[in-house]
């Protein structure tokens, strides 16, 4: 790696003050190094700064990290042999690095690997095996050796997870399966066999169980895309080794673990499961003669796991495997009925409770809570994992698990019922439950499309769920607003059943609901009500009418923007859902809501100019300027574009003098459509003028974004205002519409 050392020492002064807190010192720093990543040696001067042991270690950190970003980027357009000498040493540089250090040029190779490996770099996966075979054959094995060249090659591997299935790729795979799988099963067999007999000390056995966990990763990406023969013929040697780690706990580890965070063995553990799944679910026939005691060994597991969340992946990761099993051909495990009796006892009943954690996020974060919740981003808490083998039992054994779970649901109303402020929590594991049983097709965008024969969703809606969400109507005090909470999200799942005739009376509540002052609760009563107004019936002619009619919003009308605008305003936190349900409101209503738009929008207009000094919540930001746009398409009349003008001109006019990039489309797409709302016969006001001649210079037409925007108002413009476009005006529009109709990717907008 021969280089200029006059210029790697200002590479390692500039990178020094790239680091530096003083935007001053730090910009000119960091411009001076970008300005240099492609020049011949750039990269290879950074991994000898890594490699230095006299450099700071901050500073060989940094090289790193610059040279994984840099790679990550430009990779293919370095100097050939700048790439050349990278594939030469980095291995050598790697194995020597600190844990820190390493880890980011593990990243470093992965990222070459992806664009070099194997065709242009062979003898890589040779090399990594050889000194991993090195590495843990020497007396005693050099563990931190083993776990970096494990870091690497599973660095390497994950992306195979990942990638479509494709004739090169199995080619490539199986040249990798050709030099590794042999030395990681030998890895795994000797290294567990030191790990099993206890007889290690405590350091190199945490370091050689990370070892056992990256090999199990390594195992799990080059089996991802299909069963190779290597892993086929040798599976049988592979599940007994995981076998024993399923049952394997070690006092070291459990003495030195944390309530918060899983240990090393629970992450062995929770790969291993996921291997187990897969293998259920596309390999099904290979894993038959160990599934049982697979099974047995995973139930074992769960049981003996307790509430903390330390052992979250693990337990919904193991519950997941269940309800695979349980969907999948082999079924007829899970058939007797203690089986089935036990999985709702001991995994369902105590997981779908909920915990401390929900209800910490629930008062912490009441909007993050209620994404995860509303978009279920949830996929991996234990209470949707239950819910989810719940329904997957349901499949094949409906009727049993029904009426199992009926009676747990009846007990726990009952005591409810006894004493509701203690037992709360009860009956919204019920609720629960019951969405889990009854649940048989849909979308949480749509909602439930069937359900299931032995629940009755509108009875248990009119006698658990209604009585609940009245309470917030006239004035009463739930037991917690967690309750109402799951009460609305019950009405939600399943409101595509409930009878419209009840919808009058439904409409009341939740407009009340959303007077609540709990910001959750109030969220959730505005995704219902939006929700509502979105659902379409379609009769046996196939004619489409919305469930809520027009005369149904209307009779709401007044209350509900009474409350929206308490909800929506300069102060008050941004809320999406909220937003969205004013859109929702305009567009059902259209040109009935024309009576409440000058009000609804000058308030609006209020909100425009909060969120303009900051941007912050791009949801909300796109639901209020497209809640804009629906009062000017469906409520805004001849006479009144003046008065609309009025109240968006001056807010407009702020957004583009300060340049706020986020919202200049919008207001080029309001202000091209009320220029449509305009008789053609009368004069556009100066201020659309003005507008156009920075329209016409090149800066704007750089930022893709504004592009579609920016020609919906020139075209808006030149149709209604043609007589006052100049010849100068002309030449750049038409030499705009030339640059546009020349470009691959904009010319539809030139057309």
């Amino acid at each position: 790696m021969g280089t200029d050392g006059d210029w790697g020492g200002q590479i390692t002064k500039q990178l020094e003050c790239s680091l530096h807190p003083d935007a001053s010192v730090r910009r000119p720093a960091e411009g001076f190094l970008a300005s240099q990543e492609l020049r011949p040696h750039f990269s290879l001067i950074l991994l000898q700064l890594v490699a230095s042991d006299s450099a700071a270690g901050h500073l060989r950190q940094a090289a790193a990290v610059y040279l994984k970003n840099v790679t990550k980027r430009l990779w293919e357009d370095f100097p050939e042999p700048d790439r050349l000498g990278i594939k030469s040493s980095i291995v050598d540089v790697l194995l020597r690095a600190n844990p820190i250090v390493r880890k980011q040029l593990s990243e470093v190779l992965a990222l070459a690997a992806a664009v070099e490996y194997p065709e242009r770099w062979p003898d890589l996966a040779p090399s990594l095996v050889h000194n991993l075979t090195s590495a843990y054959s020497r007396s005693p094995p050099d563990w931190s050796s083993c776990q970096g060249i494990l870091e690497t090659l599973d660095a390497l591997f994950e992306r195979y997870r990942f990638q479509y299935r494709s004739d090169p790729l199995f080619l490539e795979i199986k040249y990798s399966l050709t030099h590794v799988h042999d030395p990681l099963l030998c890895f795994y067999q000797t290294t567990s066999a030191s790990v099993l007999k206890g007889s290690m000390g405590t350091t190199e056995l945490f370091i050689a169980l990370e070892g056992v966990r990256l090999a199990t990763s390594i195992f799990y990406s080059l089996s991802w895309q299909d069963i190779p023969e290597q892993i086929e013929n040798n599976l049988q040697e592979w599940c007994k080794l995981y076998l024993c780690f399923l049952q394997f706990s070690c006092e070291p580890v459990e003495r030195s673990a944390s309530p918060t965070e899983p240990t090393v063995i629970e992450n062995i553990q929770v790969l291993i499961v996921d291997i187990m799944e897969m293998f259920v679910t596309k390999y099904d026939e290979e894993i038959r003669p160990v599934l049982e005691e697979f099974v047995s060994a995973i139930w074992n597991l769960l049981v003996q796991r307790g509430t903390q969340s330390r052992y979250d992946e693990l337990v919904t990761t193991g519950i997941r495997f269940l309800s695979a099993v349980c969907k999948g051909p082999y079924f007829e495990l899970f058939a007797r009925p203690e089986t089935l009796q036990q999985i709702c006892e001991r995994l369902v009943l105590p997981n779908v409770e909920i915990r401390d954690e929900d209800r910490e996020l629930f008062e912490d974060s009441p909007l993050d809570y209620v994404r995860r919740e509303i978009e279920k981003s949830d996929t991996g808490s234990r209470r949707r994992s239950a819910c989810e083998l719940l329904s997957g039992l349901c499949v094949h054994f409906e009727s049993s698990v029904t009426e199992a779970m009926s009676n747990y649901v009846a007990s726990m109303l009952q005591e409810y019922s006894a004493d509701n402020a203690k037992n709360w929590k009860l009956k919204d594991a019920a609720i629960y439950i019951v969405t889990a049983l009854a649940w048989r097709s849909g979308t949480q965008a749509g909602g439930a499309t069937s359900t299931s024969t032995l629940v009755n969703v509108v009875e248990f809606f009119s006698s658990q769920i209604l009585p609940e969400l009245t309470i917030g109507q006239n004035g009463g005090r739930s037991p917690n607003p967690m309750l109402i909470v799951d009460c609305i999200q019950y009405a939600i799942a399943f409101r595509n059943q409930l009878p419209k005739e009840s919808l009058r009376q439904l409409l009341d509540i939740f407009v009340a609901l959303l007077s609540n002052k709990d910001q959750v609760i109030h969220t959730y009563a505005a995704v219902w009500i939006e929700r509502i107004f979105a659902i379409v019936d379609v009769d046996p002619q196939g004619r489409k009418t919305p469930r809520c009619t027009v005369e149904d919003v209307s009779a709401i009308l007044v209350p509900l923007l009474q409350v929206l605008a308490h909800r929506v305003g300069p102060g008050v936190p941004e809320n999406e859902y909220v937003m969205k349900l004013w859109l929702r409101v305009v567009t059902v209503t259209r040109s009935s809501f024309q009576p409440h738009a000058m009000g609804s929008l000058r308030h609006l207009a209020t909100v425009v100019v909060a969120v303009s000094s900051n941007p912050g919540n791009p949801n909300f930001n796109h639901y209020l300027f497209e809640t804009i746009a629906a009062h000017v398409r469906f409520a805004c009349v001849v006479e009144q574009v003046h008065s609309f003008e009025e109240v968006l001109f001056p807010p407009f006019q702020t957004i583009l003098t300060s340049d706020v990039q986020e919202f200049g489309p919008y207001v080029f797409q309001i202000l091209s459509m009320l220029m449509e709302c305009r008789p053609s016969v009368h004069a556009l006001p100066p201020t659309y003028a003005g507008l156009l001649q920075p329209l016409l210079g090149a800066a704007l037409w750089d930022r893709v974004g504004y592009i579609p925007s920016m020609v919906q108002y020139i075209s808006g413009y030149v149709t209604r205002s043609s007589a006052n476009i100049s010849v100068e005006q002309l030449t750049s529009i038409l030499g705009i519409f030339q640059k546009l109709v020349a470009s691959k990717a904009n010319d539809q907008h030139g057309m």
